[in-house]
Protein backbone atom coordinates (compact mmCIF):
# COMPACT_ATOMS: atom_id res chain seq x y z
CA UNK A 1 0.00 0.00 0.00
CA UNK A 2 2.95 2.30 -0.63
CA UNK A 3 1.09 4.01 -3.48
CA UNK A 4 -1.47 6.34 -1.95
CA UNK A 5 -4.42 5.38 -4.20
CA UNK A 6 -3.92 1.63 -3.64
CA UNK A 7 -7.19 -0.02 -2.61
CA UNK A 8 -7.62 -3.47 -1.08
CA UNK A 9 -11.39 -3.56 -1.68
CA UNK A 10 -11.46 -5.52 -4.99
CA UNK A 11 -9.08 -8.10 -3.50
CA UNK A 12 -10.78 -8.78 -0.16
CA UNK A 13 -14.46 -7.83 -0.51
CA UNK A 14 -17.18 -9.49 -2.56
CA UNK A 15 -20.32 -7.62 -3.58
CA UNK A 16 -23.54 -9.45 -4.30
CA UNK A 17 -25.91 -6.92 -5.78
CA UNK A 18 -29.29 -6.86 -7.43
CA UNK A 19 -29.91 -8.55 -10.79
CA UNK A 20 -28.35 -11.72 -9.25
CA UNK A 21 -24.98 -10.26 -10.22
CA UNK A 22 -21.64 -9.64 -8.55
CA UNK A 23 -19.81 -6.33 -8.90
CA UNK A 24 -16.32 -4.98 -8.38
CA UNK A 25 -17.16 -2.38 -5.72
CA UNK A 26 -20.11 -0.48 -4.27
CA UNK A 27 -18.35 2.89 -4.62
CA UNK A 28 -17.07 2.86 -8.21
CA UNK A 29 -18.90 4.70 -10.95
CA UNK A 30 -19.48 3.01 -13.26
CA UNK A 31 -19.41 -0.41 -11.63
CA UNK A 32 -18.39 -3.65 -13.36
CA UNK A 33 -21.01 -6.41 -13.15
CA UNK A 34 -20.66 -10.14 -13.64
CA UNK A 35 -22.18 -11.72 -16.72
CA UNK A 36 -25.56 -13.51 -16.56
CA UNK A 37 -25.17 -16.99 -15.08
CA UNK A 38 -21.57 -16.39 -14.03
CA UNK A 39 -20.65 -18.17 -10.78
CA UNK A 40 -18.65 -16.38 -8.13
CA UNK A 41 -15.54 -18.43 -8.91
CA UNK A 42 -15.89 -17.50 -12.58
CA UNK A 43 -16.41 -13.86 -11.65
CA UNK A 44 -13.16 -13.90 -9.64
CA UNK A 45 -11.32 -14.82 -12.86
CA UNK A 46 -13.25 -12.44 -15.11
CA UNK A 47 -10.70 -10.45 -17.21
CA UNK A 48 -12.47 -7.18 -16.39
CA UNK A 49 -12.18 -7.74 -12.63
CA UNK A 50 -8.58 -8.97 -12.99
CA UNK A 51 -7.71 -5.81 -14.92
CA UNK A 52 -9.41 -3.61 -12.33
CA UNK A 53 -7.32 -5.24 -9.61
CA UNK A 54 -4.13 -4.78 -11.61
CA UNK A 55 -4.92 -1.09 -12.00
CA UNK A 56 -4.88 -0.73 -8.21
CA UNK A 57 -1.08 -0.90 -8.41
CA UNK A 58 -0.87 2.18 -10.63
CA UNK A 59 0.31 5.25 -8.79
CA UNK A 60 -2.76 7.24 -9.77
CA UNK A 61 -6.47 7.51 -9.06
CA UNK A 62 -8.75 5.61 -11.43
CA UNK A 63 -11.55 7.62 -13.01
CA UNK A 64 -14.17 5.21 -11.65
CA UNK A 65 -12.82 5.71 -8.09
CA UNK A 66 -13.56 9.44 -8.10
CA UNK A 67 -16.12 9.14 -5.28
CA UNK A 68 -13.51 7.91 -2.81
CA UNK A 69 -10.97 10.49 -3.99
CA UNK A 70 -13.42 13.35 -3.35
CA UNK A 71 -14.44 11.98 0.05
CA UNK A 72 -10.81 11.76 1.11
CA UNK A 73 -10.16 15.31 -0.05
CA UNK A 74 -13.11 16.55 2.00
CA UNK A 75 -12.86 14.43 5.15
CA UNK A 76 -9.72 12.33 4.93
CA UNK A 77 -11.76 9.13 4.96
CA UNK A 78 -13.55 6.94 2.42
CA UNK A 79 -14.69 3.38 1.90
CA UNK A 80 -11.20 2.68 0.55
CA UNK A 81 -9.41 3.93 3.69
CA UNK A 82 -11.82 2.05 5.97
CA UNK A 83 -11.25 -1.32 4.30
CA UNK A 84 -7.51 -0.69 3.95
CA UNK A 85 -7.23 -0.03 7.70
CA UNK A 86 -8.91 -3.38 8.45
CA UNK A 87 -6.89 -5.43 5.94
CA UNK A 88 -3.61 -7.25 6.41
CA UNK A 89 -1.66 -8.05 3.25
CA UNK A 90 -0.32 -11.57 3.75
CA UNK A 91 -0.13 -14.84 1.81
CA UNK A 92 -3.95 -15.12 1.88
CA UNK A 93 -4.49 -11.67 0.43
CA UNK A 94 -6.81 -11.86 -2.58
CA UNK A 95 -7.13 -15.66 -2.52
CA UNK A 96 -10.78 -15.56 -1.43
CA UNK A 97 -12.86 -12.75 0.09
CA UNK A 98 -12.63 -12.08 3.80
CA UNK A 99 -15.49 -9.57 3.51
CA UNK A 100 -18.95 -9.92 1.95
CA UNK A 101 -21.42 -7.19 1.04
CA UNK A 102 -24.72 -9.06 0.59
CA UNK A 103 -28.02 -7.66 -0.69
CA UNK A 104 -30.74 -10.11 0.33
CA UNK A 105 -33.35 -9.13 -2.26
CA UNK A 106 -36.04 -6.53 -1.53
CA UNK A 107 -38.04 -8.19 1.28
CA UNK A 108 -39.17 -5.39 3.60
CA UNK A 109 -42.00 -4.63 6.02
CA UNK A 110 -42.17 -0.92 5.18
CA UNK A 111 -42.92 1.19 2.12
CA UNK A 112 -41.10 4.48 2.72
CA UNK A 113 -41.80 7.31 0.30
CA UNK A 114 -38.04 7.76 -0.16
CA UNK A 115 -37.64 4.15 -1.35
CA UNK A 116 -38.67 2.15 -4.44
CA UNK A 117 -39.65 -1.32 -5.64
CA UNK A 118 -36.04 -2.49 -5.88
CA UNK A 119 -35.55 -2.16 -2.11
CA UNK A 120 -39.06 -2.73 -0.76
CA UNK A 121 -41.37 -5.67 -1.47
CA UNK A 122 -44.22 -3.58 -0.01
CA UNK A 123 -43.76 -0.88 -2.63
CA UNK A 124 -43.35 -3.50 -5.36
CA UNK A 125 -46.66 -5.11 -4.37
CA UNK A 126 -48.49 -1.77 -4.20
CA UNK A 127 -47.21 -0.72 -7.62
CA UNK A 128 -48.13 -4.11 -9.03
CA UNK A 129 -51.65 -3.77 -7.65
CA UNK A 130 -52.22 -0.45 -9.41
CA UNK A 131 -50.22 -1.53 -12.46
CA UNK A 132 -47.46 1.06 -12.42
CA UNK A 133 -44.40 -1.19 -12.10
CA UNK A 134 -41.79 -0.61 -14.82
CA UNK A 135 -42.36 -2.93 -17.79
CA UNK A 136 -38.90 -4.49 -17.40
CA UNK A 137 -39.12 -4.91 -13.60
CA UNK A 138 -37.79 -8.23 -12.29
CA UNK A 139 -38.44 -9.02 -8.63
CA UNK A 140 -35.06 -8.70 -6.81
CA UNK A 141 -36.10 -11.40 -4.36
CA UNK A 142 -36.70 -13.90 -7.16
CA UNK A 143 -33.26 -13.11 -8.54
CA UNK A 144 -31.68 -13.44 -5.13
CA UNK A 145 -33.35 -16.77 -4.35
CA UNK A 146 -32.06 -18.21 -7.63
CA UNK A 147 -28.52 -17.38 -6.53
CA UNK A 148 -28.56 -17.91 -2.77
CA UNK A 149 -27.89 -21.66 -2.46
CA UNK A 150 -24.51 -21.44 -4.20
CA UNK A 151 -23.76 -17.98 -2.80
CA UNK A 152 -24.25 -19.16 0.78
CA UNK A 153 -21.64 -21.86 0.23
CA UNK A 154 -19.27 -19.30 -1.31
CA UNK A 155 -19.59 -17.19 1.82
CA UNK A 156 -18.96 -20.14 4.13
CA UNK A 157 -15.87 -21.03 2.07
CA UNK A 158 -14.32 -17.77 3.30
CA UNK A 159 -13.96 -19.32 6.75
CA UNK A 160 -11.62 -21.92 5.25
CA UNK A 161 -9.21 -19.14 4.31
CA UNK A 162 -9.62 -16.51 7.03
CA UNK A 163 -9.85 -16.56 10.80
CA UNK A 164 -12.29 -13.61 10.77
CA UNK A 165 -14.93 -12.90 8.10
CA UNK A 166 -16.87 -9.62 7.82
CA UNK A 167 -20.49 -9.76 6.63
CA UNK A 168 -22.47 -6.66 5.70
CA UNK A 169 -26.16 -7.53 5.38
CA UNK A 170 -28.42 -5.35 3.24
CA UNK A 171 -31.94 -5.47 1.82
CA UNK A 172 -34.82 -4.64 1.87
CA UNK A 173 -34.99 -5.04 5.58
CA UNK A 174 -32.54 -7.87 6.37
CA UNK A 175 -33.86 -8.51 9.88
CA UNK A 176 -37.37 -9.04 8.47
CA UNK A 177 -36.03 -11.55 5.95
CA UNK A 178 -36.32 -15.22 6.97
CA UNK A 179 -33.38 -16.14 4.72
CA UNK A 180 -31.12 -13.79 6.68
CA UNK A 181 -32.25 -15.17 10.04
CA UNK A 182 -31.83 -18.75 8.85
CA UNK A 183 -28.35 -17.96 7.51
CA UNK A 184 -27.22 -16.36 10.78
CA UNK A 185 -28.63 -19.30 12.72
CA UNK A 186 -26.65 -21.66 10.48
CA UNK A 187 -23.42 -19.77 11.16
CA UNK A 188 -24.09 -20.18 14.87
CA UNK A 189 -24.76 -23.91 14.45
CA UNK A 190 -21.51 -24.31 12.49
CA UNK A 191 -19.57 -22.56 15.25
CA UNK A 192 -18.63 -19.68 12.93
CA UNK A 193 -20.39 -16.80 14.72
CA UNK A 194 -17.40 -16.09 16.98
CA UNK A 195 -15.31 -15.64 13.82
CA UNK A 196 -17.79 -13.25 12.22
CA UNK A 197 -17.77 -9.46 12.19
CA UNK A 198 -21.41 -8.63 11.57
CA UNK A 199 -22.67 -5.35 10.11
CA UNK A 200 -26.20 -4.68 9.01
CA UNK A 201 -28.48 -1.84 7.98
CA UNK A 202 -31.94 -1.94 9.55
CA UNK A 203 -35.07 0.18 9.90
CA UNK A 204 -35.02 -0.86 13.59
CA UNK A 205 -38.50 -2.36 13.64
CA UNK A 206 -37.43 -6.02 13.82
CA UNK A 207 -34.66 -7.02 16.22
CA UNK A 208 -34.13 -10.64 17.29
CA UNK A 209 -32.34 -10.10 20.60
CA UNK A 210 -31.53 -13.78 21.00
CA UNK A 211 -29.94 -13.97 17.56
CA UNK A 212 -27.77 -10.92 18.21
CA UNK A 213 -26.48 -11.70 21.66
CA UNK A 214 -23.28 -9.72 22.27
CA UNK A 215 -21.55 -12.90 23.43
CA UNK A 216 -22.27 -14.75 20.17
CA UNK A 217 -20.55 -12.73 17.43
CA UNK A 218 -16.99 -11.48 17.15
CA UNK A 219 -18.30 -7.96 16.49
CA UNK A 220 -21.65 -6.33 15.74
CA UNK A 221 -22.22 -2.94 14.10
CA UNK A 222 -25.79 -1.74 13.53
CA UNK A 223 -26.61 1.08 11.11
CA UNK A 224 -30.07 2.47 11.87
CA UNK A 225 -32.13 3.98 9.07
CA UNK A 226 -34.16 6.64 10.85
CA UNK A 227 -35.11 9.52 8.57
CA UNK A 228 -37.68 11.26 10.77
CA UNK A 229 -39.55 11.11 14.09
CA UNK A 230 -43.11 11.64 15.24
CA UNK A 231 -45.76 12.48 12.64
CA UNK A 232 -43.20 12.88 9.86
CA UNK A 233 -41.93 9.36 10.53
CA UNK A 234 -45.45 7.94 10.45
CA UNK A 235 -46.03 9.63 7.08
CA UNK A 236 -42.66 8.66 5.63
CA UNK A 237 -42.59 5.04 6.78
CA UNK A 238 -46.10 3.76 6.19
Amino acid sequence: MANKPFCTVPFVEAFSGDRAAFRNCCATDPAIYSLPGQTFSEWQQDPRLVKFRENMYLNQWLAECENCRIQEQQSGHSFRTTVNSQTTIDDKFGVWPSRWNLIFGNVCNLGCWTCDEHSSSVIAQHKKTINILPVDFVDPNDEFESQWKSLEQDVITSYNHHSIVTLTLLGGEPLYNKTVNNFLSRLQELGLASRTRLEFHTNATKINKKLFSKDTWNYICIFLSLDAVGKKAEWLRY
